[in-house]
């Protein structure tokens, strides 16, 4: 899935002592919770219809000592786990014609250093995920609607960070965790059962993660690493690798939900104010695979017609099997956004990919200027452009303004364009950096 990504958006000047923690409620508004100020009092604010933000305001003066973790079980209800003085696991509800109730103790002393996760699988089904105080194990406290049950060990690993947990469904449970080994790690339940701890990823992290769904079939899972930027992994059947939602980076673990067909990514800035961004995700019907770099040009043709394409340096562009491109994807159709351009076209005669408005002053490698969208029916595509250097994307690809086609900007040196000569390079031209997502590229284009 292809996410558009705003950038980070202040939300107020607080300082926040902690991670928040995030919750969907009605109408898809969402409540964030955070300790804040040096008073260490709970505040909350929310994000109603996932975009007025109603400012933080106190919730509670009593000092906390962790991030919060809350839930909604139903519309109007909330559930909401944190570490008090002392260093006890305390429990606040909420409920619409009540409000907020005080703090209740759970969970025995073993749990007495630890930042809570909580989820619900079902509306009478609290399920808290915290570390031991002794070896910092990963444990579950479960609320069956009428008591507290025993505390149950899931793994014996040392988790250095607080874990997170989200719910996909009726009975079903997801719970995520830093290993020892500073590694991603996973675990599922369903049917009644929890599975093995599955590594996820090998990189890096720097917090405990957060976790969230869109679908009973997938997950989105957010972790500060190294870098002290904001980095995504998900679920789709499989785990993707690590991709950075942004340059920007935070102070705490992020805390992540899905609302109104967004998700909505939450930290502390470098300053310790709350921050907020959202991602859009783009329609997966939306995109076409098969471009491809020609080792020739050093341009980007569409793959599909490569027995029909026109390369500047004669003949077709190089095939897959010469030149050993990656299969590049492209967005079209889609709206235009701060980073992602639309109006580029294909021509027919080149099989070459151009910018759309420079038509009258394009050259094409079959004779003339490039075909117009009005008479190849084209596609408008959406280029992504000045984005983090992700796996999943390659950068430097660059507009030539004689020809008005795409190359990749390293191989400038031995391109060749239409309008004759090499390519112009980007400091001539101002292009901008697209990035262009693939799924595997020859070593020197990785």
């Amino acid at each position: 899935m292809i996410i558009d990504w705003t950038d980070f958006e202040p939300l107020g000047t607080e300082k926040l002592n902690s991670a928040p923690g995030v919750c969907v409620t009605a109408a898809g508004s969402i409540s964030v919770y955070a300790s804040v100020g040096p008073e260490l009092e709970l505040w909350y604010g929310s994000l109603l219809d996932g975009h007025v933000w109603s400012g933080l305001r106190l919730l509670d003066s009593e000092p906390i000592v962790s991030a919060p973790g809350v839930v909604a079980r139903t519309p109007g209800s909330r559930d909401l786990f944190v570490r008090r003085p002392g260093y006890q696991l305390g429990h606040k509800a909420y409920d619409i014609n009540i409000g907020w109730s005080p703090y209740e103790p759970v969970g025995p002393e073993l749990f007495t250093n630890t930042t809570p996760a909580v989820c619900s699988r079902s509306t009478d089904r609290i399920d808290v995920f915290v570390r031991s105080a002794t070896d910092h194990s990963l444990f579950i406290l479960a609320f069956d609607g009428k008591r507290w049950l025993v505390a149950t060990q899931l793994e014996t690993d040392q988790l250095p960070a607080a874990p997170a947990a989200t719910s996909r469904g009726s009975g079903r449970m997801d719970v995520v965790f830093q290993g020892s080994d500073n590694a991603l790690w996973h675990k599922s339940f369903a049917a009644n059962t929890w599975s093995a701890s599955t590594r996820i990823n090998s990189g890096i992290t720097s917090s405990g993660p957060s976790i969230c769904t869109a679908s009973p079939t997938t997950l989105d899972v957010f972790v500060r690493r190294s870098d002290n930027a904001i980095w995504q992994t998900s679920f789709d059947g499989k785990w993707s690798g690590y991709e950075p939602i942004g340059t920007e980076t935070v102070a705490t673990a992020p805390a992540a939900v899905w609302a109104n067909g967004k998700v909505h990514v939450f930290a502390a800035g470098q300053a310790r104010g709350l921050l907020h961004k959202v991602g859009t995700p783009v329609p997966a019907t939306s995109t076409q695979g098969d471009w491809r770099w020609c080792s020739k040009c050093q341009s980007l043709f569409f793959g599909g017609q490569q027995a029909t394409s026109r390369c500047p340096v004669g003949d077709a562009h190089a095939s897959q099997g010469q030149s050993h491109s990656g299969n590049y994807t492209l967005p079209f159709g889609v709206p235009a956004t701060a980073r992602r351009q639309r109006d580029w076209r294909w021509c027919d005669k080149c099989q070459g990919l151009f910018w759309g408005p420079g038509v009258n002053d394009s050259h094409c490698s079959a004779g003339g200027r490039h075909a117009t969208a009005n008479e190849t029916g084209s596609y408008d595509y959406c280029l992504p452009h000045s984005l983090p250097i992700s796996p999943r994307r390659q950068d430097d690809w660059r507009w030539c303004n004689r020809c008005q086609g795409l190359f990749w900007g390293p191989g400038v040196g031995s391109s060749h364009c239409a309008a004759g000569g090499a390519h112009t390079p980007p400091e001539q031209s101002g292009s901008s950096d697209y990035c262009l997502p693939h799924e595997a590229s020859r070593t020197a284009l990785v």
